[in-house]
């Protein structure tokens, strides 16, 4: 492991470790600035690609490409468990949207969706579906388009394919998530099992974010918690997950009641790797990995 690699692996430890109250949001967001801080100074987007700040609508975005033409287009949704932004977690996402955008062709458009508890459930869907729709009509075709996220933006990207194939609208080419949140209830084994294993979070945390973002009652509405939707008429699913998260059994879940509905589902488990660890390609070989992996996906469906 390389010393950025070291560096990350260290600050995860001590992220864990430090108390932190879920019902204070401005803290859970501060906490999280510093880490994104500390990236943004280990590593930074290659030189061949290009951010804009752009506005679908009135959602304002990224749109990150190569400096050559792109074969494909990936809707990208972020993670930040609908508490974080752009603002507060953006530093996490250049290089590895970057990165994402040379490997696997792409441009990428990435909405910065409204956020809990400001805006809770459903504002961030219906700014990720605005997002969506900007990009049809922006003439792109869909049969070229890819949604994809990561923790929440990942149940998120499951959540928009479901909302729209039961509106009847387009669906893009196939839905790519690394370490989605699906289950807003928290009923997974996996929040107890592989607790000591998870070097970021514990059930207590999530549950506590959770009242921020939807009543309890909603808590496995399909359009804020995928696990309980149905699946038949999805397109392909590359969904990638690491071992040592108590998030895996969100991921577990979905990937065998699409494949009972008879999607087409790519699941790969990283056994040793971390919530989002793609995140972090520019350190761990198993988050460059993923990102071949999610390149090969796309070329593969195209």
């Amino acid at each position: 492991m390389n010393i950025s690699g070291k560096i990350v692996s260290l600050y995860l430890k001590f992220y864990k470790s430090r108390p932190r109250d879920p019902s204070n949001v401005a803290q859970l967001r501060q906490d999280v600035l510093r880490f994104a801080w500390l990236v943004n100074l280990l590593w930074s987007m290659p030189k061949e690609t290009v951010k804009e700040d752009i506005t679908f609508k009135t959602v304002p975005g990224w749109h990150i490409q190569t400096q050559k033409p792109s074969k494909h287009t990936i809707l990208y949704l972020h993670g930040g468990a609908y508490i974080y932004g752009f603002e507060h977690v953006g530093n996490m996402y250049k290089a590895f949207l970057a990165n994402l955008s040379l490997t696997a062709n792409a441009n990428i458009w990435a909405p910065d969706y409204r956020l809990a508890p400001e805006y809770p459930f459903p504002a961030a869907l219906e700014d990720s579906q605005l997002a969506y729709l900007t990009l049809l009509e922006k003439n792109i075709d869909p049969q070229t388009l890819f949604i994809m996220g990561d923790s929440a933006g990942g149940g998120l990207a499951l959540a928009l394919l479901l909302k729209l194939r039961d509106q009847g609208l387009p669906l893009p080419r196939g839905g790519i998530t690394l370490s989605a949140w699906t289950d807003l209830a928290i009923t997974g084994d996996s929040i107890i099992t592989r607790a000591t294993k998870d070097p970021l979070f514990n059930g207590d945390l999530l549950r506590g974010v959770v009242r921020h973002i939807v009543s309890e009652k909603n808590s496995k509405d399909p359009y804020i918690s995928p696990l309980y939707g149905e699946y038949k008429g999805l397109p392909p699913l590359l969904m990638i997950v690491g071992g040592r998260e108590i998030l895996f059994d969100d991921t577990l879940r979905v990937v065998e009641k699409a494949k009972r509905a008879g999607v087409n589902v790519n699941f790969d488990i990283y056994e040793e790797m971390f919530h989002v660890f793609p995140l972090f390609s520019d350190v761990f070989p198993e988050g460059h990995n993923a990102i071949n992996k999610i390149a090969l996906f796309m070329n593969n469906n195209s």
